[in-house]
């Protein structure tokens, strides 16, 4: 049983798209005009690609740059690990030099001794923190890479002088051997505390370079073409050469004269 419907009804367009640059920018090129025909695949627009290449060269050099910071903070991490061992080492000899006795130095001297171990730390952190700003291999890194031999091998000798008067402890010095003990259990602390603050940098600038690298892929993904999604023509065109667009702007409408529909009024049956 068939049923034939005769209606009055306004025929239109029933497969429209409207098409959009995907970035920002300038409008180099406009290929078509209202009621051309095109075909699938065919570009329809260019955008000027020179300041989109500019971004895109910003985006690298953040990269680079989140980069450098993971390196740089990965090197702090094996520093702080250094010194979480020398003072492990420290802490063993403070131990051992609260045993003995026999002392011929003054808490001045202690004081002394102590200062030059500072200055020497600091001295050696500076530096690796120099190092930190060159690449490897540079001339700028194989200077301050002697440097830091250096400053370690003063500080060495500030330790083994420190290690040397602890081990020389009087009876009557126990006090300042407790004193002392108390000092180089403080920077063990410290230095655990440094190695998890550094542990966390690495956190943060592996999260860095992750999403730095996902944006610059994204923009990297990005066409300056408009290109015709399927065959169809052109029912207009909103933008000009040398026209500045924003992302997402429609700049031209495509419709596919094969498919057309009417809303109509039929009966109940």
């Amino acid at each position: 049983l068939s049923i034939d419907i005769t209606a009055v009804g306004n025929l239109a367009l029933s497969l429209k798209e409207d098409l959009a640059f995907e970035i920002p920018g300038t409008v180099e090129e406009v290929l078509v005009e209202e009621g051309d025909t095109i075909e699938e695949g065919q570009i329809l627009a260019k955008l000027d690609t020179s300041e989109w290449e500019e971004q895109l060269s910003a985006l690298e050099d953040k990269v680079t740059a989140a980069e450098r910071q993971l390196t740089t903070a990965e090197r702090q991490l094996t520093t702080k690990q250094r010194d979480s061992i020398q003072a492990e080492i420290n802490l063993k000899n403070a131990s051992i030099a609260l045993e003995q006795t026999k002392t011929t130095y003054s808490v001045s001297d202690f004081k002394v001794t102590q200062a030059d171990v500072d200055v020497a730390e600091r001295n050696l952190e500076d530096t690796l923190a120099i190092l930190s700003r060159y690449e490897l291999g540079s001339p700028g890194y194989e200077y301050f890479q002697k440097t830091l031999v250096q400053a370690q091998s003063r500080l060495n000798a500030a330790e083994a002088k420190l290690v040397a008067m602890l081990s020389d402890f009087d009876t009557e010095e126990v006090a300042i051997k407790k004193l002392q003990l108390e000092i180089v259990q403080g920077k063990l602390e410290d230095a655990q505390i440094a190695i998890e603050d550094a542990q966390i940098a690495i956190e943060d600038a592996q999260e860095e370079v992750k999403d730095t690298q996902e944006t610059l892929e994204e923009a990297e993904g990005y066409s300056a073409e408009i290109i015709a999604p399927f065959a169809g023509f052109i029912t207009m065109v909103n933008v000009d050469g040398g026209d500045e667009i924003k992302k997402g702007t429609v700049a031209i409408q495509l419709a596919d004269p094969t498919k057309l529909e009417a809303e109509v009024m039929a009966s109940e049956m």
